[in-house]
């Protein structure tokens, strides 16, 4: 597990640096000037969230919890991970306007990519049980 963790927090550093370069890119194209520190922090932050998702993907890999347990750890996690962070650096003001909004943002993006992982290994469980059925 602790091999499987480094792979996917490394993954997840890569992420955020993808992430990162998007924003890098946008800044670029819009001339906004930025000191270094602050991309610098705002990287560390980047890259910090990216390591976080990564290695908490383990969560989904606990056969003995049920979906419900692995969603919910994972999500009431990653809002005590995301919030902190986010807020210290400015990424959300503190005002409790713009941090409701972004909850509720944050959980309809989560719910969005919940489902989208939901579909997918729906369609691969059809896709192996048909092949097993197709087998005998």
């Amino acid at each position: 597990m602790g091999i499987e963790a480094v792979k996917r927090g490394l993954a997840g550093l890569g992420f955020g640096a993808v992430i990162t370069f998007i924003a890098l890119t946008a800044l670029d194209r819009w001339n906004i000037d930025i000191s270094l520190h602050e991309i610098w922090v705002q990287m560390l932050a980047s890259l910090a969230i990216g390591g976080y998702f990564g290695i908490a993907s383990l969560i989904f890999d606990i056969e003995k919890w049920s979906p419900l347990k692995q969603t919910a750890s994972h999500f009431c996690l990653s809002v005590i991970a995301f919030y902190p962070i986010a807020l210290t650096i400015g990424w959300i003001p503190l005002q409790f306007v713009a941090i409701f909004a972004s909850l509720m943002i944050f959980i309809l993006v989560y719910v969005f990519f919940w489902i989208c992982f939901r579909w997918y290994f729906k369609r691969m469980e059809r896709a192996l049980n048909a092949s097993i059925k197709n087998e005998r």
